[in-house]
C-alpha cells in the first residue's frame, strides 16, 4: 500500500513467524488477482520480494535505514520498551516514525514528538496507537 523500498517483518514467536511465511504464500498465490480486482488501491508492480520475515530479535537488527518501525508492543514489558526507546534514539535518523500499541516509548527525550494517542478496534480489543516521530 506504500513504495517502500523493502518491508523487514521480524517475530520472536516461532508459531507466529510460519503463520506469517503462509500469510506471504497466500499473498504471493493472490496478489494477481488482488490487483485486478483493486487496481486503483494497489500498484500493479507490487510484489513480496521486496518484503522479508525473519524468526529472530528484533533488538539484534541494524535500524539505522529504517523510514518507519512498528511494534505491536501490548505485551512487552517495561523493560522491553526501555530498549526499544534506547536503540531508536540512538540509531534512527531524523523524520524515522516508530509506531506501538497500548504502551508509549519511554524516556525519549527532547529529540522526539509523540503524536496524541488515538484508539482502534483490533481482533482481541482496543487499542491506543502512538506515533512517535524523530525531529533531532
Amino acid at each position: 500500500m506504500h513504495p517502500f523500498k523493502r518491508c523487514i517483518g521480524i517475530e520472536f514467536l516461532e508459531k507466529l513467524h510460519i503463520k506469517a511465511v503462509e500469510i506471504l504464500n497466500k499473498f504471493d498465490n493472490d496478489i494477481v488477482d488482488i490487483i485486478r480486482n483493486n487496481n486503483t488501491l494497489i500498484d500493479p508492480k507490487t510484489d513480496s520480494t521486496k518484503l522479508m520475515l525473519h524468526n529472530s530479535d528484533f533488538l539484534q537488527f541494524d535500524w539505522s535505514e529504517a523510514s518507519v518501525l512498528f511494534a505491536n508492543s501490548t505485551c512487552f514489558s517495561s523493560d522491553l520498551m526501555f530498549q526499544l526507546a534506547k536503540k531508536a534514539s540512538e540509531t534512527l535518523r531524523k523524520g524515522a516514525i516508530f509506531i506501538t500499541f497500548t504502551k508509549k516509548l519511554p524516556d525519549l527525550g527532547e529529540n522526539w514528538t509523540i503524536k496524541t494517542g488515538f484508539r482502534r478496534i483490533m481482533s482481541w480489543g482496543i487499542a491506543t496507537i502512538y506515533i512517535h516521530i524523530k525531529i533531532n
